[in-house]
């Protein structure tokens, strides 16, 4: 079977009888195997019968197992794994970015000893490294509220700004379509009652007022950090039910093209995004500039520690991608493999199975 240039690997399956000397098979797949160059597993079907046998076959390399359906991973696995080496490399993508003016929003931050960056510090860092928002003010009052809403355009949102408020939603402190005055004044008045019920101790700095971006589809962009490999960039459907659908892909920074394309394409959902029921698809190249944009950002400062672009809107090819919201928290890293990013990375990656999600982990190359 092994010589027979059509088969690639061999599990040979042994069922001992009652009285069988299951050593002698071990060592008759042993001595064959030796003479291919090609995987061969085995598999004894038994109990301390066949525990001999299975140390044999372990002695000559050949992987042992007492379940075929186990052995059938193992193969469907070793596949899987071939194929990936033999991908496509990626390209790391270079961007004109505006790191000095992102420089200067972290040293003050740190400086004032911010865990948690405002609003304002994250739409500029952003902003440096290409992402776009909708236009937006931040009003003190409901008077300022009702200008700014005036000068920006019907339809707006409004969201409560505050360093101790992370989810706003779950607060009340969104409002979203507001079309007229009127029903401005009346959201202001709920947002900051919302609130102020549900976290009175909260900080609040005022209310944002935002153009209201509609038409597109929510998805979300994020990072956190890994204690053995460091900063790890998320991708998914985005908007309030995230955590519940967990529909999220994994890959580990610094992302290349293909890194973000393989992103954007194993969600479950990506067919949603390609366009159902006669709708057009979204510009995906979008959102994997967006990727690699937020990958270059994380590994040009450290003190980076977790990022959420939530939602991330995605339009038509042709529009650009909008941050409507975002944070960033910043600290220091503490991983073991800080000083390892910097270095050249093979395009040879590995892979990891975390939970539900696929992890694309890069082995990095001596300097």
């Amino acid at each position: 079977v092994l010589a027979d240039k059509n088969v690639d690997s061999v599990l040979a399956i042994f069922v001992p009888p009652l009285i069988s000397k299951t050593l002698e098979v071990a060592m008759a797949i042993s001595n064959v195997s030796a003479n291919y160059d090609k995987p061969v597993l085995g598999c004894f079907m038994g109990r301390e019968e066949v525990l001999d046998s299975i140390q044999m076959l372990e002695k000559n390399n050949i992987p042992a197992y007492l379940f075929p359906e186990s052995a059938a991973k193992s193969i469907a696995g070793m596949f899987k794994y071939n194929e990936f080496r033999k991908r496509k490399e990626g390209t790391l993508r270079q961007f004109n970015v505006d790191k000095k003016a992102a420089r200067g929003i972290f040293k003050k931050a740190i400086k004032e000893k911010k865990e948690l960056l405002s609003m304002a510090e994250v739409r500029a860092i952003l902003e440096a490294y290409g992402f776009t928002f909708p236009v937006s003010r931040l009003a003190r009052n409901e008077n300022e509220a009702l200008s700014f809403a005036k000068e920006i355009g019907f339809p707006v949102a409004l969201k409560i700004s505050s360093p101790d408020i992370i989810h706003k939603s779950d607060l009340g402190g969104v409002a979203l379509d507001i079309t007229n005055e009127e029903y401005l004044k009346q959201s202001y008045v709920r947002v900051m009652s919302d609130v102020g019920k549900k976290a009175p101790d909260a900080r609040i700095d005022g209310v944002v007022v935002q153009e209201f971006v509609e038409n597109g589809k929510e998805t979300i962009l994020g990072m956190n950090l890994d204690a053995s490999f460091g900063p790890i960039i998320m991708f998914g459907l985005g908007g309030i039910y995230v955590e519940y659908l967990r529909d999220v892909s994994f890959r580990i920074a610094p992302l290349t093209d293909l890194d973000a394309r393989e992103m954007v394409e194993s969600i479950r959902s990506f067919p949603l995004l390609m366009g159902v029921r006669g709708e057009n698809p979204v510009d995906i190249k979008s959102i994997e500039d967006n990727l690699q944009r937020l990958s270059r950002l994380v590994e040009d400062f450290q003190e980076i520690t977790e990022v959420d672009i939530n939602p991330l809107v995605v339009f038509e090819k042709g529009r650009c991608c909008i941050a409507v919201d975002a944070r960033i928290k910043i600290g220091i890293r503490d991983d073991p493999i800080d000083n390892l990013h910097n270095k050249q990375r093979s395009s040879k990656d590995e892979r990891i199975i975390l939970g539900n999600s696929d992890i694309g982990i890069h082995p990095l190359l001596k300097s």
